[in-house]
């Protein structure tokens, strides 16, 4: 039985929240819109895929962001004492509420950030600007993850809680979607640098 997407967002909080040297600076999961607001999504969006349906039926919404504390940074580099680029290692998660989601459709929002090149695409996940995960107007398609920078959309043979606890196992690091992208090294580096994050906050 596949794994309830708020299950899998309460699971990454408190695993994040137990960790000494992780500071959550957000951690909302909105409750799921009331059957009319889900039924008005459904006929304002053109083609909405039933992950996407199924998403907003168990969740509204959520937003998870975190960053490594300055404990922890002395712990990675003691022989430092300025703050120099010591802000970089942080996390985040973003899915859309509904509104948001629609507004960015219906308001021309994603085709004024994309642009052409996302031929149809809305982002579910906006856990980053440049990249993220979304779908395409042909629902069948399933989640892709679009790279803004290299303009390129990726499908993914995977459903929205295996790529949420995918992206746990990860902490949900910066640009971690890299990983789904069968780019190696950024896999090998987000493992790695996920990694010394426990090693850091004693887990």
């Amino acid at each position: 039985m596949t794994k309830a997407i708020a299950s899998i967002l309460e699971d990454a909080t408190a695993a994040l929240r137990r960790a000494p040297h992780v500071l959550v600076e957000a951690a909302v999961v909105r409750p799921s819109p009331a059957p009319d607001a889900l039924r008005q999504l459904q006929a304002g969006v053109t083609a909405l895929p039933a992950w996407v349906a199924e998403l907003y039926a168990q969740i509204g919404g959520a937003h998870l962001s975190w960053r490594l504390s300055p404990a922890g940074y002395e712990q990675l580099e003691p022989e430092r004492t300025d703050s120099e680029h010591r802000y970089d290692i942080s996390g985040n998660l973003d899915l859309l509420a509904p509104e948001e989601l629609t507004g960015g459709l219906t308001g021309h929002g994603w085709q004024r950030i994309y642009g052409d090149r996302a031929h149809g695409y809305g982002p579910v996940d906006f856990a980053s600007y440049h990249l993220n995960l979304g779908f395409t107007a042909v629902p069948e398609d399933g989640p892709v993850v679009f790279d803004l920078v290299e303009g390129r959309r990726a499908p993914l043979a995977m459903t929205l809680p295996a790529y949420l606890e995918a992206g746990a196992a990860l902490w949900f690091l910066d640009g971690w979607q890299l990983s789904l992208l069968g780019d190696a090294e950024a896999e090998g580096q987000r493992r790695r640098l996920a990694e010394l994050v426990r090693r850091l906050s004693g887990g």
